[in-house]
C-alpha cells in the first residue's frame, strides 16, 4: 500500500508541475491581457486570487490522489477480492485524470487569453 503511495508522488510531483507551468501561463497571459490590451492598472488581488486557485486545486487534487493511491491496500485489507494490479491501474488512471482534467481547464483558458493577446488583423493596428 505504501509502496503505491510513494510511487504515485513521483507521478504527483511531475503533474504538479505541469499544473504549476500551466498556472503560471494562464496568470501572465491574463495579466498582460488586462495590463497592455484592456489598458487596466496591475491588480495585486487578482494576482493573489489566480495564486490562491492554484494552491486550492493543487491541494484538493493532491488529496485526492493519496485518496486513490491508498484506495487498493485498503481493498486488500478488506479482502476485496480484486486483483491488485486491476486497483492499481485504476488508481494510477484517476489520478492521471484528476490532473490532466485541472491542467485541461487551466491551459484552455491560458490558450483563449494568449489567442487575444496574438489577434492579427485588428482594426487600427
Amino acid at each position: 500500500m505504501w509502496e503505491s503511495l510513494l510511487s504515485n508522488l513521483e507521478l504527483i510531483g511531475v503533474l504538479i508541475a505541469m499544473l504549476a507551468g500551466t498556472n503560471a501561463a494562464n496568470i501572465l497571459f491574463g495579466m498582460y491581457g488586462n495590463i497592455e490590451l484592456k489598458n487596466e492598472a496591475f491588480d495585486w488581488k487578482k494576482l493573489l486570487h489566480g495564486l490562491k486557485k492554484f494552491g486550492a486545486v493543487a491541494v484538493g487534487t493532491a488529496c485526492l490522489v493519496v485518496v486513490f493511491a491508498l484506495l487498493p491496500g485498503v481493498l486488500e485489507l478488506w479482502k476485496v477480492d480484486i486483483d491488485t494490479e486491476v486497483i492499481e491501474g485504476i488508481s494510477a488512471a484517476v489520478i492521471v485524470l484528476i490532473y490532466v482534467t485541472a491542467i485541461a481547464s487551466c491551459g484552455a483558458d491560458a490558450a483563449l487569453k494568449l489567442k487575444d493577446i496574438l489577434k492579427i488583423g485588428k482594426a487600427g493596428e
